[in-house]
């Protein structure tokens, strides 16, 4: 997945994260966007120091805060390997047809599906 913003200063930036956990940040010229002037390989490990070092702490604090809205209830739940939606997706289990709860993502390993 690739993920681009601008900087405050109008510096493009990409982040490029791979089913594996590594990552890749690139920057761009201003003046010629399709030249990249730097890119950092991060692994697993080394990404998840930088998101602590830029405050991934305090965003999961938030999000703790954001579960305790009015009407909104957010929760995390483990599928055992004896449950039926083991291996199925968000659809085949038909969900919120069934139970009117909406599921936004099933994390498997590293990666999330939508």
């Amino acid at each position: 997945m690739r993920n681009e913003f601008a900087s405050s200063t109008g510096q493009r930036v990409a982040v490029i994260s791979h089913r594996n956990g590594h990552r890749e940040i690139s920057v761009f010229r201003r003046e010629d966007p399709d030249a990249c002037i730097n890119v950092l390989s991060l692994d697993a490990d080394d990404a998840a120091a930088l998101g602590t070092v830029l405050g991934a702490p305090q965003l999961a604090a938030t999000f703790a805060t954001m579960q305790q809205l009015e009407g909104l209830a957010i929760e995390w739940l483990t599928v055992t390997e004896a449950s039926p939606a083991v291996h199925a997706t968000i659809a085949d289990g038909q969900y919120r047809t069934r139970t009117g709860a909406s599921i936004v993502a099933v994390v498997r390993g590293p990666s999330a599906f939508t």
